[in-house]
């Protein structure tokens, strides 16, 4: 073989070896890359740090809303967060303890739910005796009802002050099984502290001769 033989080989061989190793550099390059895109953490966003708060419909909460109600009409019990306060001016009444908000069940109007004719009966025995009344009157399903709340109980709702110009609660009927209770509803937002009022409804003029308080307040 020629020297001139052996020299072309040679180049051949030299251009077939950095084929090669062109090759070979670029997988490494590649498996090199990718290793690195497989180790690289996805971008996260300011809010994934966040949870979201569920939105609670609102047929849920009136559900929860009247469980609760009913869980304290059959047990005959209040709500919790409410201090029994007493003044010269007005004697006892009731201020909440935490924030209540609008349209929130506060307590029952509790006592003996009575005819008509019992309450006239009881009010005539009471006047005799000088004993303060503490009746409600109301209608309901074309009745006339009475809630006689006269004996005293642990019950808070019978002693809730009047207000006819600023009251923050109001009355509403809940029936349970056919029978209805009188129960209070927050008009506002109460704050902590603040007396619970509502308006007694009084509207003879003789009572409120009587009792200036029952306009004046």
């Amino acid at each position: 073989m020629s020297n001139i033989e052996i020299k072309e080989e040679t180049k051949q061989a030299g251009k077939q070896g950095k084929k090669k190793s062109k090759k070979v550099s670029t997988k490494e390059s590649k498996k090199q890359v990718n290793s690195k895109q497989s180790t690289k953490q996805p971008v996260k966003l300011i809010s994934d740090y966040f949870t979201r708060a569920k939105r609670i419909p609102f047929k849920v909460l009136v559900q929860q809303e009247e469980k609760k109600i009913k869980h304290h009409l059959i047990g005959k019990t209040d709500p919790k967060g409410f201090k029994i306060i007493e003044s010269q001016e007005k004697g006892k009444g009731v201020v909440c303890v935490n924030k209540i908000s609008k349209g929130s069940f506060v307590c029952e109007y509790s006592g003996d739910l009575i005819k008509i004719s019992e309450a006239k009966t009881r009010e005539q025995e009471y006047e005799k005796e000088k004993f303060g009344c503490y009746m409600y009157f109301f209608d309901w399903n074309n009745r006339r009802y009475c809630v006689d709340a006269t004996k005293p109980t642990e019950r808070i709702g019978r002693l809730i002050n009047h207000s006819r110009k600023s009251p923050n609660l109001k009355t509403k009927v809940f029936p349970i099984d056919d029978v209805p209770h009188l129960i209070f509803i927050t008009l506002r937002d109460i704050e902590p502290g603040e007396e619970l009022l509502y308006d007694y409804g009084e509207r003879n003029k003789d009572a409120i001769a009587a009792h200036p308080w029952l306009v004046s307040s």
